[in-house]
């Protein structure tokens, strides 16, 4: 195998726009020393800030947006849109609190949530840059792969064990992180669509991305009463880990436009016939079609770690 390089990146955001006349702005306690970017970011703008010589990552919020007192709107409207973004801010407040609770120095907690001028904030650390990607991860030895595999899974089982639902597991929500040479760790990231088991969204507050979205979550955004519980982190992990293992999504037999959607219609989920059977064993339990039957992430991580060095290779 080729021998994976490394190069650590620079600090300020990649694809940042390029704004002469920015000049280092105070956000709560924290110092923006270029400006945030909307890249890659969907309904928020990031960038990195500093605080007593320490960089972080902080993340604006483009919705909801606190009326301030340069907004000219009646005072029953400007009520009403300041007790929504009361109730918001002290929903999610609850969850980030949760997710600190859960966090177990790969989950990257929100530490910091709060509402500056007109926006809302979250500042979590900064995960050093590398430029190992996701897509490279099916070439490491097969020891390396299975261990971040178990990071992942006992992220996610801490996770459960609060009532989180991250709701948006996906590659891009996973960075990684130089613990020795040509060795990495797993960083999981972004909880802004996360949700308590107490207080699931329904209908169009439903979040995720498609390709990785559970069926249960599916038919809630469609408006169908059903139970959202932490295997629907289950189940997209289980399209995640397939392609760390194998360098691509599983497949299915059938019409259907996401694997959500071909479970949902019964159709035949086919796993790379190179998988190792433990592996294939696991994927199976976590793509099963009702979450009742679905493996949870303690459950996965478990038989992860019953797995031998001869298990991983046949």
């Amino acid at each position: 195998m080729s021998e994976i390089k490394v190069k650590m990146g620079p600090s300020k955001p990649k694809g940042a726009p390029v704004d002469p006349d920015f000049k280092p702005e105070m956000i709560g306690e924290y110092l923006l020393t270029a400006p945030l970017t909307t890249k890659n970011s969907g309904f928020s703008k990031w960038g990195f800030c500093t605080k007593d010589g320490t960089e972080y990552f902080i993340k604006e919020f483009l919705s909801p947006v606190y009326p301030d007192d340069t907004v000219n709107i009646a005072p029953a409207i400007k009520n009403r849109r300041c007790k929504e973004c009361n109730e918001w801010f002290a929903k999610k407040q609850v969850i980030y609190n949760k997710i600190c609770e859960a966090a177990n120095g790969n989950i990257i907690a929100p530490f910091r949530f709060f509402k500056h001028n007109s926006h809302f904030y979250t500042v979590t650390d900064k995960v050093p840059p590398c430029s190992f990607e996701f897509k490279s991860v099916k070439y490491l030895p097969p020891e390396q792969k299975h261990i971040l595999l178990k990071v992942i899974t006992a992220c996610f089982s801490s996770l459960a064990s609060k009532g989180i639902v991250h709701a948006d597991m996906k590659p891009e929500n996973i960075l990684f992180k130089n613990t020795l040479p040509y060795q990495y760790t797993a960083k999981i990231i972004d909880f802004d669509g996360s949700y308590l088991v107490t207080n699931p969204p329904f209908g169009d507050d439903v979040q995720g991305t498609p390709e990785y979205m559970a069926p249960e979550s599916f038919l809630v955004l469609a408006e169908n009463k059903v139970e959202l519980t932490p295997k629907v982190d289950v189940f997209a992990l289980g399209i995640v880990f397939h392609e760390m293992l194998c360098g691509e999504k599983p497949t299915y037999k059938g019409d259907a436009s996401y694997i959500y959607e071909a479970v949902l219609k019964n159709y035949e989920i086919v796993l790379n016939p190179a998988l190792p059977s433990g592996y294939k064993n696991i994927i199976a339990n976590m793509l099963k079609k009702d979450a009742a039957d679905r493996w949870s992430a303690a459950k996965v991580f478990n038989h992860l770690s019953q797995m031998t060095a001869k298990d991983l290779k046949q």
